[in-house]
């Protein structure tokens, strides 16, 4: 199991700096282990970034089902990114 900090519809309902990070809580993990980040350089132009570490397993679960939770929230950040992709003129429109 995977939660991420923030939806997509939360992402561009609220105003941004420029910057936005979104942060996956992963089941097997003690800390956020992916992260999808959108920064925005030139006007209109906006960098995707999902990055991910394998630090940080926690007890309670075997390694195989961590390690599914971890491969499963991999693919949404994944997935997040490419609708961040396809949404910059709506996050350039949020932009502050």
């Amino acid at each position: 199991m995977f939660k991420p900090s923030k939806t997509i519809a939360q992402i561009l309902s609220e105003p941004n700096t420029g910057y936005i990070d979104v942060n996956y809580t992963v089941s097997g993990y003690w800390s956020d282990v992916v992260s999808v980040a959108a920064i925005r350089g030139l006007p209109g132009e906006w960098e995707i970034r999902v990055r991910h570490s394998s630090g940080g397993r926690s007890g309670g679960m075997e390694d195989y089902e961590a390690e599914y939770n971890f491969a499963m929230a991999v693919l949404d950040a994944c997935k997040l990114a490419r609708e961040l992709k396809t949404r910059v003129k709506e996050l350039e429109d949020m932009y502050e």
